[in-house]
């Protein structure tokens, strides 16, 4: 796992929304309007941290692709059942 400070900061306004950095959303390949999803993550000291990852993350196609297999009664490939 890799931390990388993008060396900014952003207040959360009146409604709890943030906006993300141009740079930041450029290097991940987030145009406008990307679906995020949110999740916490906690350290072993006990920190938490917000992560986000567009609904379109890597780990969301292993789940389709393992639903579409599923409805053709197929049997799920062992590199695919790795990745769910």
């Amino acid at each position: 796992m890799q931390l990388i400070n993008e060396n900014t900061s952003r207040k959360i306004d009146s409604l709890g929304r943030i906006s993300i950095p141009k740079g930041m959303r450029d290097r991940m390949g987030m145009p406008e309007n990307t679906e995020l999803n949110f999740y916490t993550l906690i350290t072993d000291k006990g920190e938490q941290m917000i992560c986000l990852a567009p609904t379109t993350f890597r780990r969301d196609r292993f789940y389709v692709a393992a639903e579409v297999l599923d409805e053709l009664g197929l049997d799920l490939p062992k590199e695919l059942r790795a990745k769910l």
